[in-house]
Protein backbone atom coordinates (compact mmCIF):
# COMPACT_ATOMS: atom_id res chain seq x y z
CA UNK A 1 0.00 0.00 0.00
CA UNK A 2 1.55 3.28 -1.12
CA UNK A 3 1.66 6.27 1.16
CA UNK A 4 -1.71 8.06 1.30
CA UNK A 5 -3.33 5.63 -1.10
CA UNK A 6 -5.68 2.73 -0.46
CA UNK A 7 -6.14 0.07 -3.13
CA UNK A 8 -9.56 -1.37 -2.35
CA UNK A 9 -9.32 -4.10 -4.98
CA UNK A 10 -6.25 -5.47 -3.21
CA UNK A 11 -8.22 -5.67 0.02
CA UNK A 12 -10.94 -7.66 -1.72
CA UNK A 13 -8.42 -10.09 -3.17
CA UNK A 14 -6.42 -10.34 0.06
CA UNK A 15 -9.38 -11.33 2.19
CA UNK A 16 -10.73 -14.00 -0.06
CA UNK A 17 -8.78 -15.17 -3.09
CA UNK A 18 -8.43 -18.92 -3.03
CA UNK A 19 -7.12 -20.68 -6.15
CA UNK A 20 -8.79 -23.90 -4.96
CA UNK A 21 -12.17 -22.24 -5.51
CA UNK A 22 -11.52 -21.78 -9.20
CA UNK A 23 -14.10 -23.66 -11.18
CA UNK A 24 -12.79 -26.86 -12.66
CA UNK A 25 -13.13 -27.37 -16.37
CA UNK A 26 -14.84 -30.44 -17.71
CA UNK A 27 -14.83 -30.62 -21.50
CA UNK A 28 -14.14 -26.87 -21.55
CA UNK A 29 -17.31 -26.21 -19.55
CA UNK A 30 -17.14 -24.62 -16.14
CA UNK A 31 -18.92 -26.10 -13.18
CA UNK A 32 -21.34 -23.73 -11.52
CA UNK A 33 -20.50 -22.58 -8.01
CA UNK A 34 -23.12 -20.20 -6.70
CA UNK A 35 -22.59 -17.74 -3.89
CA UNK A 36 -24.71 -19.92 -1.62
CA UNK A 37 -22.64 -23.01 -2.44
CA UNK A 38 -19.44 -21.14 -1.64
CA UNK A 39 -20.75 -20.08 1.75
CA UNK A 40 -22.19 -23.54 2.51
CA UNK A 41 -18.87 -25.17 1.64
CA UNK A 42 -17.25 -23.30 4.50
CA UNK A 43 -15.57 -20.66 2.39
CA UNK A 44 -14.02 -18.19 4.82
CA UNK A 45 -12.87 -14.97 3.19
CA UNK A 46 -10.11 -13.43 5.23
CA UNK A 47 -8.30 -16.59 6.23
CA UNK A 48 -5.47 -15.85 3.77
CA UNK A 49 -4.99 -12.13 4.40
CA UNK A 50 -1.30 -11.31 4.10
CA UNK A 51 -1.33 -7.71 5.32
CA UNK A 52 1.43 -7.12 7.88
CA UNK A 53 -0.59 -4.96 10.20
CA UNK A 54 -2.15 -4.96 13.61
CA UNK A 55 -5.24 -3.73 11.78
CA UNK A 56 -5.65 -7.03 9.91
CA UNK A 57 -8.82 -8.11 11.71
CA UNK A 58 -10.28 -4.62 11.53
CA UNK A 59 -9.67 -4.51 7.77
CA UNK A 60 -11.23 -7.94 7.28
CA UNK A 61 -14.27 -6.97 9.31
CA UNK A 62 -14.71 -3.61 7.55
CA UNK A 63 -14.38 -5.10 4.06
CA UNK A 64 -16.80 -7.92 4.89
CA UNK A 65 -19.36 -5.40 6.17
CA UNK A 66 -18.92 -3.29 3.04
CA UNK A 67 -19.34 -6.34 0.79
CA UNK A 68 -22.45 -7.39 2.73
CA UNK A 69 -24.05 -4.04 1.81
CA UNK A 70 -23.74 -4.82 -1.90
CA UNK A 71 -26.50 -6.45 -3.93
CA UNK A 72 -26.51 -10.22 -4.42
CA UNK A 73 -25.32 -9.84 -8.04
CA UNK A 74 -22.46 -7.61 -6.95
CA UNK A 75 -21.46 -10.03 -4.19
CA UNK A 76 -21.56 -12.89 -6.68
CA UNK A 77 -19.32 -10.88 -9.02
CA UNK A 78 -16.80 -10.33 -6.20
CA UNK A 79 -16.72 -14.02 -5.30
CA UNK A 80 -16.33 -15.15 -8.89
CA UNK A 81 -14.00 -12.44 -10.21
CA UNK A 82 -11.79 -11.69 -7.22
CA UNK A 83 -11.96 -14.86 -5.13
CA UNK A 84 -12.23 -17.54 -7.80
CA UNK A 85 -10.20 -15.73 -10.45
CA UNK A 86 -12.79 -16.00 -13.20
CA UNK A 87 -12.40 -13.59 -16.11
CA UNK A 88 -14.91 -11.44 -17.94
CA UNK A 89 -15.43 -13.96 -20.77
CA UNK A 90 -16.38 -16.73 -18.35
CA UNK A 91 -18.57 -14.46 -16.26
CA UNK A 92 -20.27 -13.18 -19.39
CA UNK A 93 -21.14 -16.71 -20.52
CA UNK A 94 -22.46 -17.71 -17.10
CA UNK A 95 -24.47 -14.58 -16.40
CA UNK A 96 -25.65 -13.83 -19.94
CA UNK A 97 -24.40 -10.26 -19.51
CA UNK A 98 -22.24 -8.37 -21.96
CA UNK A 99 -18.61 -7.85 -20.99
CA UNK A 100 -19.02 -4.06 -20.96
CA UNK A 101 -21.86 -4.43 -18.43
CA UNK A 102 -19.64 -6.56 -16.19
CA UNK A 103 -16.87 -3.97 -16.46
CA UNK A 104 -19.32 -1.23 -15.49
CA UNK A 105 -20.52 -3.39 -12.58
CA UNK A 106 -16.93 -3.79 -11.37
CA UNK A 107 -16.39 -0.02 -11.42
CA UNK A 108 -19.69 0.50 -9.58
CA UNK A 109 -18.68 -2.07 -6.95
CA UNK A 110 -15.34 -0.35 -6.32
CA UNK A 111 -17.08 3.02 -6.01
CA UNK A 112 -19.56 1.57 -3.52
CA UNK A 113 -16.76 -0.01 -1.50
CA UNK A 114 -14.88 3.29 -1.41
CA UNK A 115 -18.00 5.03 -0.15
CA UNK A 116 -18.75 2.34 2.43
CA UNK A 117 -15.15 2.18 3.67
CA UNK A 118 -14.25 5.87 3.67
CA UNK A 119 -14.95 6.40 7.39
CA UNK A 120 -12.95 3.30 8.32
CA UNK A 121 -10.00 4.38 6.16
CA UNK A 122 -9.99 7.87 7.63
CA UNK A 123 -10.18 6.53 11.19
CA UNK A 124 -7.58 3.76 10.82
CA UNK A 125 -5.10 5.36 8.42
CA UNK A 126 -5.83 9.08 8.56
CA UNK A 127 -6.44 9.19 4.82
CA UNK A 128 -9.40 11.12 3.48
CA UNK A 129 -10.67 8.74 0.82
CA UNK A 130 -13.90 10.55 0.05
CA UNK A 131 -14.60 10.65 -3.63
CA UNK A 132 -15.27 13.98 -5.24
CA UNK A 133 -18.69 13.71 -6.81
CA UNK A 134 -21.42 15.97 -8.07
CA UNK A 135 -24.03 14.02 -6.09
CA UNK A 136 -25.54 16.35 -3.47
CA UNK A 137 -26.29 13.39 -1.19
CA UNK A 138 -22.74 12.01 -1.29
CA UNK A 139 -21.40 15.50 -0.55
CA UNK A 140 -23.75 15.91 2.40
CA UNK A 141 -22.75 15.57 6.05
CA UNK A 142 -25.95 13.55 6.48
CA UNK A 143 -24.93 10.90 3.94
CA UNK A 144 -25.74 7.84 6.10
CA UNK A 145 -29.03 9.24 7.40
CA UNK A 146 -30.22 10.01 3.87
CA UNK A 147 -29.12 6.56 2.68
CA UNK A 148 -31.19 5.02 5.48
CA UNK A 149 -34.16 7.17 4.48
CA UNK A 150 -33.86 6.12 0.83
CA UNK A 151 -33.41 2.42 1.61
CA UNK A 152 -36.40 2.29 3.99
CA UNK A 153 -38.82 4.22 1.79
CA UNK A 154 -42.04 2.65 0.57
CA UNK A 155 -41.22 1.45 -2.95
CA UNK A 156 -44.90 1.65 -3.98
CA UNK A 157 -45.07 5.41 -3.56
CA UNK A 158 -43.45 8.29 -5.39
CA UNK A 159 -40.28 10.03 -4.27
CA UNK A 160 -42.18 13.18 -3.25
CA UNK A 161 -42.20 12.46 0.49
CA UNK A 162 -38.51 11.54 0.50
CA UNK A 163 -37.58 14.70 -1.43
CA UNK A 164 -39.62 16.88 0.95
CA UNK A 165 -38.07 15.25 4.02
CA UNK A 166 -34.52 15.66 2.66
CA UNK A 167 -35.17 19.32 1.85
CA UNK A 168 -36.82 20.01 5.22
CA UNK A 169 -34.54 18.06 7.59
CA UNK A 170 -31.19 18.16 5.79
CA UNK A 171 -31.54 21.40 3.76
CA UNK A 172 -30.52 19.73 0.51
CA UNK A 173 -32.30 20.86 -2.65
CA UNK A 174 -33.29 17.84 -4.74
CA UNK A 175 -34.69 19.04 -8.07
CA UNK A 176 -35.70 15.71 -9.61
CA UNK A 177 -36.31 12.13 -8.44
CA UNK A 178 -33.60 11.01 -10.89
CA UNK A 179 -30.99 12.38 -8.48
CA UNK A 180 -32.25 10.00 -5.78
CA UNK A 181 -32.68 7.11 -8.22
CA UNK A 182 -29.12 7.57 -9.52
CA UNK A 183 -27.76 7.84 -5.98
CA UNK A 184 -29.62 4.70 -4.94
CA UNK A 185 -28.39 2.75 -7.95
CA UNK A 186 -24.78 3.91 -8.14
CA UNK A 187 -23.75 5.27 -4.75
CA UNK A 188 -25.47 3.08 -2.18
Amino acid sequence: MAKNKITYQNWIVDIGYDPQLKSETIDNKYTELSLEQLIESGFNPGSELTVDSSNKNAIISAVRKAIAKLTTDEQEFIYRFYYMGERYNTLSEKSNKEIYKLSAMQKRIIKKLKINLHKFVKQQFGIDSTMKTECPICNSDFFTEINDLISTRNKRTTWTNVIKKIEKEYKIKITTPQILIGHEKYHM
